[in-house]
């Protein structure tokens, strides 16, 4: 397994390296996240070629990590261009897709065990927890949080209201809630923003925040 894993080592740093020449040759935005998801792959690699088993035992921590780490670096680009008109914006925009996978699905993953077993418990947990996501992107003003937790969201509706009516409508009924809600958020986005943002203590950052009336992203 060692071997295996330093032959990854080699690959995703070529893999991060030809990503940051060609994001100094050509600015394309895409190219911070792939140069973000080598680095991360780098990182994998060599914590498998070294400890194999604890790298098994702790991957959802260490890919939480990691993806917070991206999360910091697009929020970062975020702050330093608050009404999204150069190429930052679109370079965060493509850190914050790949920190949010990297963000939720470990921590949901790990909630809901390998079983991918649901409870009352473990449901409502995740719906807190998509809540708290919801919060955190309409303050940032980006979707990418929301839109990765959508499908445990759902999973979590559907086990709520498979306890209380018959299974062959807890899907429909999960579904038509989903859709409500993806619904709601795209029509009042700017409208829970606009209520969201002043009632939060959010000081010296409220001016380094998208504006209310942004496009979001």
């Amino acid at each position: 397994p060692s071997l295996l894993y330093g032959g990854w080592v080699f690959a995703a740093a070529a893999f991060s390296g030809a990503a940051l020449l060609h994001h100094w040759r050509f600015r394309v935005p895409v190219d911070l996240a792939l140069v973000a998801g080598g680095g991360i792959g780098v990182l994998l690699a060599l914590i498998s070629a070294i400890a194999p088993a604890q790298s098994q035992a702790y991957i959802n921590p260490i890919l939480a990590v990691c993806g917070l780490s991206v999360f910091a670096l697009a929020l970062r680009l975020d702050m330093r261009d608050p009404r999204r008109l150069t190429r930052r914006s679109d370079a965060a925009f493509w850190l914050h897709l790949l920190a949010a996978g990297l963000i939720v699905h470990p921590v949901f993953r790990g909630l809901v065990g390998t079983a991918g077993a649901f409870g009352t418990a473990q449901s409502l947990i995740i719906l807190g927890l998509f809540a708290a996501l919801g919060i955190v992107a309409l303050v940032i003003d980006r979707r990418a949080l929301l839109v990765s937790a959508l499908s445990y969201a759902g999973i979590a509706v559907a086990y709520l209201i498979s306890q209380s009516v018959s299974g062959d409508l807890s899907l429909p009924l999960a579904l038509l809630g989903l859709a409500i809600l993806v619904l709601a958020l795209s029509a009042g986005w700017r409208a829970l923003r606009r209520a969201l943002l002043p009632a939060l203590p959010l000081g010296r950052w409220r001016d380094r925040l998208p504006p209310i009336e942004a496009t979001p992203a």
